[in-house]
Order: C-alpha cells, then structure tokens, then sequence
C-alpha cells in the first residue's frame, strides 16, 4: 500500500471493511459456540446447505496480477479445492492489505465447506454493498448465486457486473464485463466476434477513426466502441461501415449488427471488397450467438467458394474449420 510504514499499519487495519473484520475475529468463536450447541443437542440437523455444490466458484484475478504472486497462489489453491490453505493464504493476505478486493473475495469463497455456501451468499452479499460499483465483485456473486440456484438474482449481479465493469473501463473491470456476459449467454462463443478489419484497409481520411474503433473493440470496452461505431456510421468509406456494424455487436441483441452487416453484403454500390469483408463478418455475428451455428457456418463455406477479396479469401476457410469443428463452450476467448 503507498506511503506505509510501521507507524501507519495500525490505522489502516482498523479500517478494514466489516465484513472482513467479522471474518477474522469470529471464526474460533462460531467453531466453539457450534461445538457446544451440537454437545447439547446431540446429533446436528441437517444443514439448510445440503445438496448444495461441494465446491465454491474459482476466483477470477484481476488482469495485472502476476501468477506468482500471493493472491495468484492462493486462488491456485481454492480451484483445486485446498480450502483450508487457501483460507490461510488469503487471511495473510488481508491482514497485510485490507482492501485487496481479490483476496477479500478469496477469502469468503474459501469458507464454502467451512462456513457453508449459504454464509458465502450472505458475505459476498455484504461485500457488493461495501464495493457497489465494482465489477469484481459483482461477479463473483453472480457466481455464487448462480451454484446456489438463484437464478434470477445471479442475472442480476451478472448485469451489474456488465454495467460497472463499462463504467470503469480498466483493463480488469472489462475482463469482468465479458466475463459477466459470457455467463449471462450461454451457449455461445466466448467473448464478442473478433473485427477483422484493419486501419489500412480503410480510406486514408477514415484511419485514425477506424484505429480508434479497433482499439476499442480489442478491450472489449463496448462503450467506447459504440460511440466510435456511431462517428463512423455515415461515413463513405465502406470497410469503416463493415467494421461500425460489428462494433455495435450486443449479445442480447445480436440481430442489430447482423441486420446492418447484411445490408452492407448486399449493397451492390459498395466496393466488392468491403462486401465480402460484411459477409464474413456477418457469418460470424451469426455463429457467436449459438443459435444458428449451421447457419453461420454455411455462410463460411459459401464465403470461401465465391470471394473475390483475397484477404477474405485467407480468413474465411481457416476461420471456418476452426469454429464450425468446436464446440463454443469449450474455445477459449479468441
């Protein structure tokens, strides 16, 4: 943490969050008072977390973080289901930096057998309202919703996630943004379709815009690419047109890019090029979403056999064996 030193760490960890503060102080004395309920009452009943998962979600880092460092080793250990040791590392963690969101999640997913799922809604529950607009945790708790079957307030905290992770526009807040999405559909390929349009395609007036765009839909910044999509919308050149209607590409409304693509593939004013570039765009627009994989990949081989674009020609077949063999819930984001 900047600007630490031995005289500053006492302060710093009074202001720990509750929610951790509870964690680490109460966890002997809930052991102890179970202990003596069960001594008393005999056998236990059976808990309200039965036939719930035995393992927590895994713990999605934030993009910088190096693989070995603590928070890195210590989430190693939840997703291989060593909670106890996880649970240790991620104390350690938090003792030292109480405000370490990751291992803050870390730390109450690894109660999941101790605790119990239930004690991990409610924590990370806790945790949303004291980070409410941090996409991170919004997800997580999504996840842990989504095990426990509670759909609907799992699809809650996945649009959250979406919405804050687009706000902060950080590299690891983008991350959680997809990632987020990727849940909130599945069935379909990881991520948004990829925009295989470079800037030196475009006219040269159109370049620095179309970069722009580029740049943008490479981070998955979704705001970002929209509103370049929309400075390039009327524009006259016709790769920036292609690659404005990818750009607007919405999961939960996939028809508005693939309209607009396949509008532009059949505009026989435009440049050949431009159109078989729409073409191919517009087969993967189709195949991303899931619901028409034969489609999409009919488009491909149709693109393939027909295009008159050789930097078309070199994308369309290998793209096509590529996706049209694999299954979208197992490829990784491209």
């Amino acid at each position: 943490m900047p600007g630490m030193d031995a005289t500053t760490l006492e302060p710093t960890a009074v202001r720990a969050p509750a929610t951790m503060r509870r964690l680490l102080l109460v966890v002997a004395a809930a052991a102890a008072i179970i202990a003596a309920a069960w001594w008393m009452t005999g056998p236990s009943p059976k808990s309200v977390d039965t036939g719930l998962p035995d393992a927590p979600p895994p713990l999605a880092l934030p993009t910088e973080v190096d693989k070995d460092a603590p928070v890195s080793r210590a989430a190693a250990l939840l997703a291989t289901g060593k909670l106890s040791a996880a649970r240790t590392s991620f104390i350690d963690i938090v003792a030292e930096t109480p405000n370490d969101v990751p291992a803050q999640i870390g730390l109450i997913l690894s109660g999941w057998k101790g605790a119990g799922p239930k004690s991990v809604e409610r924590d990370m529950s806790q945790l949303a309202s004291e980070y409410p607009d941090d996409a991170q945790v919004a997800l997580h708790l999504g996840l842990v919703r989504s095990l426990l079957g509670e759909n609907r307030a799992a699809r809650e905290a996945y649009r959250d996630a979406i919405e804050f992770g687009q706000a902060a526009a950080t590299p690891t807040s983008l991350r959680m943004s997809s990632l987020a999405d990727d849940l909130l559909h599945p069935g379909g390929f990881q991520g948004y379709p990829p925009l295989l349009i470079q800037p030196r395609e475009a006219a040269p007036a159109a370049r620095a815009g179309l970069a722009k765009l580029v740049l943008a839909t490479r981070a998955d910044d979704r705001l970002a690419a929209r509103e370049a999509a929309t400075a390039l919308a009327d524009t006259s050149d016709a790769m920036s047109r292609v690659a404005a209607a990818v750009a607007i590409y919405d999961k939960d409304d996939p028809e508005s890019s693939a309209s607009r693509l396949e509008a532009l593939a059949d505009n026989t004013t435009l440049d050949p090029a431009a159109r078989d570039r729409a073409r191919l765009q517009l087969a993967l627009a189709t195949l991303w979403g899931g619901a028409d994989r034969e489609k999409g990949c009919d488009q491909l081989d149709a693109l393939a056999a027909t295009t008159v674009d050789p930097g078309t020609s070199r994308l369309a077949t290998p793209i096509g064996r590529e996706l049209c063999s694999s299954d979208p819930a197992a490829m990784s984001k491209p």
